[in-house]
């Protein structure tokens, strides 16, 4: 039954990450940076008030790591909400959900952790997947746009982010973790999202808030559905979010994929979720939400 539970609430959580992306994709006028401090200013707030009402505890032990985790993770959130808008909502999501390769090749440099000669298949299917999602015509790596490089970039961030939470979880707690990176992204965005113009209206101001709930909800669930289910079967699941989005991107925005984009996007999916359930995880891959 407890199982259950927590498919049932990391099922919750990937529908809560894939509405956020569909909202974030709904509002393309509205800068990004002004998307990412309204995240973390809502998330700041609802942590806030659970901590004040003792629902959850905060204590903060591992003060530089936070910050690193804060900073990483507050800039793959905003590559992920920039890359959405100016790529797509599917296309997105693939290159910035393709955080485990990143994470696993930096767990083999930064900790000396062993790769099993499976894994190393299924990292190398993920990298031609992401070499033909990014490029037109041929297999020319030149043809790689700004944005797309960016959006690879975001799944590095993540990467680095998830390292720093799997050491976080010897002192910190989740709830503290995602409390301090909201933390920090609200202090890193609050001057980039008052530079810009916003010529909002009520709708606008209600789909941004809505972004932060939703983010939130999906944050906590998550949290929670660990309880109860293996990490490895849990972060295999997150996979899905790009499969979601890519649905999404197709019936609400029109977005229409190649056929080699395609194949891009099921190596890179089929890679990383390889990698992720073959290996013996110690920690919960928390991407960039």
């Amino acid at each position: 039954m407890s199982t259950t539970k927590g498919y049932l609430l990391i099922a919750g959580s990937v529908i809560s990450f894939s509405i956020m992306s569909a909202l974030v994709k709904s509002i393309p006028e509205i800068n990004s940076t002004i998307t990412t401090f309204v995240r973390f200013t809502v998330g700041f707030g609802i942590l806030g008030l659970l901590a004040l009402t003792k629902k959850i505890k905060l204590t903060f032990n591992n003060s530089f790591l936070l910050l690193l985790r804060g900073l990483t993770g507050g800039f793959a959130v905003f590559l992920l909400y920039y890359s959405i808008v100016n790529i797509g909502v599917g296309k997105a999501t693939v290159f910035v959900y393709s955080y485990p390769i990143f994470a696993t090749l930096l767990s083999v440099i930064i900790f000396k952790e062993k790769v099993k000669p499976i894994q190393w298949f299924f990292i190398l299917i993920a990298f031609i997947g992401i070499i033909l999602l990014s490029i037109k015509n041929g297999l020319d790596i030149s043809q790689i746009s700004s944005n797309e490089l960016l959006a690879i970039t975001g799944g590095v961030l993540s990467a680095i982010s998830v390292i720093l939470v799997k050491k976080l979880h010897h002192t910190d707690s989740s709830t503290s973790i995602f409390f301090s990176q909201s933390l920090i992204g609200f202090w890193l965005f609050m001057f980039p999202a008052n530079t810009v113009s916003f010529e909002g209206n009520v709708n606008i101001a209600i789909i941004l808030i809505a972004i932060g709930i939703v983010s939130a909800i999906g944050q906590l669930i998550m949290t929670e559905g660990y309880k109860y289910v293996e990490v490895s079967k849990g972060s295999t699941m997150y996979m899905l979010i790009p499969v979601f989005n890519i649905i999404t991107g197709y019936y609400l925005f029109n977005e229409v994929l190649t056929f080699k984009e395609w194949i891009g996007a099921l190596l890179v999916i089929i890679g990383c979720i390889g990698v992720v359930s073959t290996k013996a995880l110690k920690f919960k891959f928390f991407g960039p939400r």
